[in-house]
């Protein structure tokens, strides 16, 4: 996973009673056969026995963490599960979103390799941003970047505006006991999937979750989230009797890998769709 391109995250995870790898790629379009081309090399070696694909889908609906529903002096959280289910619980604050397609807009190579190390950590000072660009720069290609403070401020606002988003704000999660990160997979009858987009879109959770509309069911990740909550949470999945229902659960130490800008073609704004001679370069790291 380190050498390969289009590695984004990956962390030991527990499926059941087995340990593995959880393990996200962002895959340009028209080159899934270089991920099938890994996991085959990976299956041959026998460095893994069994792997289950979790595909991108369209249908996405994100709620984030609200503090509203925390005590400040107890530091416990308030918000009731159950009053939730029954359709009780109200949330009147924004903190749900629809994901849609972003329109493509015109950018240069500077612009790549802002992007990554902005993704990593966009509250960064100008001067320390134009250092680490230099040094990731060299260190990939050999080449200078020739670029002044002025245009990497110019540059970065156009890359925070148009394609990062919000800053990121780093939060104590043992706090706030925001411990658990996980993923359901679950098999389901349509209506029962639809009760559950309905009731986020109305009433969002107070926690950080992408729910994902799938061709039988769907999936849920979990990103942070109080224990007790999952707990209830996977208390009501099983009450609607779903056919099938995997959990995933991802265990600390993981690692993030970051915008990869050799494999973007400039010219054409699009993915480039022949990068083998920068897989193998990764391959031969690791002695494939």
């Amino acid at each position: 996973m380190d050498c390969h391109n289009y590695s984004r995250y990956r962390c030991r995870a527990v499926t059941g009673p087995k340990t593995g790898l959880y393990v996200e790629f962002e895959i340009p379009p028209g080159t899934e056969e270089y991920i099938e081309e890994l996991i085959e090399i990976l299956t041959k070696k026998q460095y893994i026995l069994n792997f289950l694909e979790l595909g991108k889908e369209e249908s996405v609906i994100q709620t984030n963490i609200n503090f509203k529903f925390i005590d400040p002096f107890s530091l416990r959280w308030t918000f009731n599960f159950d009053e939730w289910i029954n359709g009780n619980e109200k949330n009147d604050d924004n903190t749900v979103k629809i994901t849609s397609k972003i329109e493509k807009k015109k950018i240069n190579e500077t612009d790549l390799w802002l992007m990554r190390i902005l993704t990593i950590n966009p509250r960064q000072k100008n001067k320390d941003l134009l250092q680490k660009l230099q040094e990731e720069k060299k260190k990939i290609t050999g080449t200078e970047l020739q670029k002044d403070l002025t245009t990497i401020s110019r540059r970065k606002n156009y890359i925070l505006e148009n394609y990062i988003g919000d800053t990121q704000v780093l939060i104590d999660t043992e706090i706030f006991s925001l411990d658990v990160r996980m993923i359901y997979n679950v098999i389901m009858k349509k209506k029962y999937v639809e009760e559950i987009k309905k009731k986020l879109i109305n009433n969002p959770l107070p926690f950080r979750t992408n729910f994902v509309e799938t061709k039988k069911g769907f999936r849920w990740y979990i990103y942070r989230s109080p224990t007790s909550y999952v707990n209830q949470l996977t208390n009501w999945i099983w009450s609607m009797d779903p056919e099938c229902l995997r959990t995933i659960h991802w265990l600390p130490f993981g690692r993030l890998y970051w915008f990869y800008p050799l494999n973007y073609d400039l010219e054409k704004s699009d993915w480039k769709k022949n990068v083998e001679k920068n897989l193998k370069k990764g391959f031969d790291k690791i002695g494939y």
